[in-house]
């Protein structure tokens, strides 16, 4: 008599969580030596081109510690954002801190999502922050906004108008800049408006709109925050 499990299939293997498959992406990402090797893995807006000239085409610093912040579900979009920090050595035996997105979109593989890695790691905001330009431009950072500017009289003008954005890598870092809005602007009204998602001092991974202001006052000129485009890192 044949054994009752002959030729009985083997059950399926439980799926893998999303955390500890984004986890081990990250891991073996930030390890990779090219962009050739991670072009597969990523996920971005920018073109190959500006990818191929950036950090991604090199190895990156060794990464100390990487440690699990939050996780975001889009049920409508089925797409899960997981956020680590990720602490990077950097070249004076300290640590560059940095926060890094992994998203998952339904049964796809996760990617890591690069163009905030490039605004904050890779020094796109920080050189854009650094010196008066004509042009705007659109980053991927985190935000505290609400801010008064007490502290800042001199840097710019009617200051008793305005509130204060830190623009950070990470939580836990002093701010890479301060833009700042009017507070009758719009992203003035998103604080004044609970139903928004934008909270006074809430720390929050945004996609920002800003631009040197060089009209109000020549002679002073001021990072201004135009529009919050999204109360995320989607690209």
């Amino acid at each position: 008599m044949p054994d009752i499990g002959e030729n009985r299939p083997d059950p399926p293997s439980p799926p893998i969580d999303s955390g500890i498959a984004a986890l081990n992406l990250l891991e073996e990402f930030l390890e990779m030596k090219s962009l050739e090797e991670r072009l597969p893995h990523l996920e971005s807006k920018r073109g190959e081109d500006v990818l191929a000239s950036s950090v991604l085409n090199s190895l990156l610093p060794e990464a100390l510690k990487i440690t699990v912040d939050i996780r975001e579900i889009n049920s409508i979009e089925q797409v899960v954002d997981h956020y680590y920090y990720v602490d990077f050595a950097d070249d004076e035996g300290g640590i560059n801190a940095q926060t890094m997105l992994v998203r998952t979109r339904g049964t796809e593989a996760p990617k890591v999502v690069v163009d905030p890695f490039l605004d904050l790691f890779g020094g796109r905001f920080e050189k854009f922050a650094a010196e008066p330009t004509k042009e705007a431009g659109t980053f991927l950072v985190i935000i505290s906004a609400g801010g008064r500017c007490y502290k800042d009289i001199d840097a710019v003008p009617e200051p008793e108008k305005k509130f204060t954005m830190k623009i950070l890598s990470r939580e836990d870092t002093k701010e890479i800049a301060k833009a700042y809005f009017g507070k009758q602007s719009e992203i003035g009204r998103m604080l004044e408006d609970e139903a928004s998602g934008l909270s006074y001092g809430q720390i929050k991974a945004c996609t920002v709109f800003m631009r040197w202001n060089m009209d109000d006052d020549p002679e002073r000129p001021f990072l201004e925050a135009l529009a919050i485009k999204a109360l995320n890192w989607n690209p």
